[in-house]
């Protein structure tokens, strides 16, 4: 089957135009906890400061037990927490 060259135009275009999630911005979907490489602090994927990390300097977490054990302490902005079970 043969697609008309303007519908594959016409999908090209939706997918370049189409907005990334932070999910597809490389983070692991999860991964709940972001840190900073050299930093102090762990935040959740939601809290605002993450934004200000680049991609190459973030450190992912699973779980809160792992970002203190790595010598990183909650953010006091967003207090991250994780939920017990």
């Amino acid at each position: 089957m043969r697609v008309p060259l303007s519908l594959l135009a016409l999908l090209a275009a939706l997918v370049s135009t189409a907005p990334v999630s932070a999910a597809a911005e490389g983070a692991p979907a999860w991964e709940a906890y972001v840190a900073q490489r050299g930093g102090k602090l762990f935040h959740g994927r939601d809290c605002g400061w993450t934004r200000r990390i680049a991609e190459p300097e973030r450190v992912y977490f699973k779980r809160v037990a792992e970002a203190r054990d790595a010598g990183f302490a909650p953010c006091p902005a967003c207090e991250p927490w994780e939920p017990a079970g």
